[in-house]
């Protein structure tokens, strides 16, 4: 393999394996039966996110129906915590 400085984009790859710190995280469940109570996934997904130091800033349930999901999806990409 060539040396890095070789390459021909040595550093389009730097940034891996840098702390990127924390980022904010979305968690959907997309159910017909859970509730917070019975949600083990997305209670599963946000301590996971927040034990890696990240933050959780917007978690829904919502029914297995399009626009149901849709609504919840135009919603997070609304949402200025997540800088979209």
């Amino acid at each position: 393999m060539a040396p890095e400085s070789q390459l021909p984009f040595p550093d389009e790859h730097a940034h891996f394996g840098e702390d990127v710190g924390s980022l904010p995280f979305a968690v959907v469940t997309v159910s017909d039966t859970r509730t917070p109570e019975t949600d083990r996934g997305g209670r599963w997904i946000r301590e996971r996110l927040e034990e890696a130091g990240h933050r959780v800033v917007y978690t829904r349930i919502v029914p297995d129906e399009v626009e149901a999901i849709r609504g919840a999806l135009e919603e997070i990409l609304a949402s200025e915590a997540f800088g979209v």
